[in-house]
Order: C-alpha cells, then sequence, then structure tokens
C-alpha cells in the first residue's frame, strides 16, 4: 500500500521535501497527502477535521493496527512539515517497546500468574516492599537513558550508536557498568 501512495504523490513528495525540508520518505509522504487533501494553506478546516475525524494512518505498524492519530492540542501554527513530523512520531510503539523491555529484564516486573486453584495471591516473583519498585525502576531507568545504546536496527554501526542521553547531549558517551561501580 506505501508504495501505491508513493508513487500517486510523487510529485507533491518531491515538493514537501524542498519546500519543508523533510528527510524521510515516510515524512515526505505524509506531508504530500496532507497536501493532497487540503491544498498548499493550512487553515482552520484542516485544524478542525484533524481534531475531529483524525489522520487515519495507512502504513500500519503490527503494533497498532487501525491507528487513526487527532490532533486535540494544534494552535496552527506548524506547517505541514512540521504536521507530517507529528503524524509520523505519534505512536505508542516506544512506550510499550520500554514497558516489554522492564518486564523482560526484570522478573519482579513480570505479569504474574493466576494460580490454578483461582485464588489471587501474592505473585512469587514480586517485591515484597513496594519501595523497591520505585528504586529497581529508577535504576532501570539510568540503565535505559546512559548506558543502552540504540540497537542495531538503527542502521548505524555500533561504534557510532548512542544512548539517549547523548542523543541530547546531557552524557558525553556511554557509560559502563565498570565506571558505574568505581564511581567516587
Amino acid at each position: 500500500m506505501k508504495q501505491l501512495d508513493i508513487a500517486a504523490h510523487k510529485g507533491l513528495m518531491n515538493l514537501a521535501g524542498s519546500n519543508y525540508g523533510l528527510k524521510t520518505e515516510t515524512t515526505r509522504l505524509v506531508a504530500a497527502r496532507l497536501l493532497a487533501k487540503y491544498g498548499a494553506s493550512y487553515t482552520d478546516l484542516p485544524r478542525q477535521d484533524l481534531a475531529s475525524s483524525g489522520y487515519v494512518w495507512k502504513y500500519n505498524r503490527k503494533e497498532e493496527p487501525d491507528q487513526v492519530v487527532r490532533l486535540l492540542t494544534d494552535r496552527g501554527d506548524l506547517s505541514f512539515g512540521d504536521l507530517a513530523i507529528v503524524l509520523t512520531r505519534a505512536s505508542m510503539a516506544p512506550v510499550d517497546e520500554y514497558f516489554a523491555l522492564i518486564r523482560r529484564r526484570i522478573k519482579a516486573f513480570d505479569r504474574g500468574a493466576r494460580p490454578t486453584s483461582g485464588e489471587t495471591t501474592w505473585y512469587v516473583n514480586a517485591f515484597y516492599d513496594p519501595i523497591l519498585i520505585e528504586k529497581v525502576a529508577t535504576i532501570f531507568r539510568f540503565y535505559c537513558n546512559y548506558m543502552l545504546p540504540e540497537a542495531a536496527e538503527s542502521g548505524k554501526p555500533k561504534a557510532e550508536r548512542q544512548t539517549p542521553a547523548m542523543k541530547i547531549g546531557v552524557a558525553k558517551g556511554k557509560v559502563y557498568v565498570r565506571d558505574v561501580l568505581s564511581f567516587k
């Protein structure tokens, strides 16, 4: 489906890429679809339509089938290029990935299984003291932001992969376990 849209909107994709400086193919395609639907000027009509009907995301991810993005807080100061970037990034998939990662890495955060007797009891791997949940979650958040680099799917060579803290300029490099344990 995406390839058909690319073929149908090729001219508008080139226009959107040059006018708005959009780099990725998907973002240029979303901007081209917006231009085709609403014309060149972004007025109140597209804003109201995107708030009420939403933007149907046709390039579904397996995590989010039938996704519709509704822009309820649009102030009208976005160009079609900015709007295309917002629509392309509007996803709960990264949040779901984070929760799946924490459930896989920390057994106590795993979903509890109900006993065969049907009675609800305390999950055997859960923390006995609820204060430990906050402490372990803080350690894991530090691990994800400062120690865990981008995945191989990013397409970057291993030496060039960055952690989220490096991307926003908070850290100069990756923090290693030896650095945490030898901190003075």
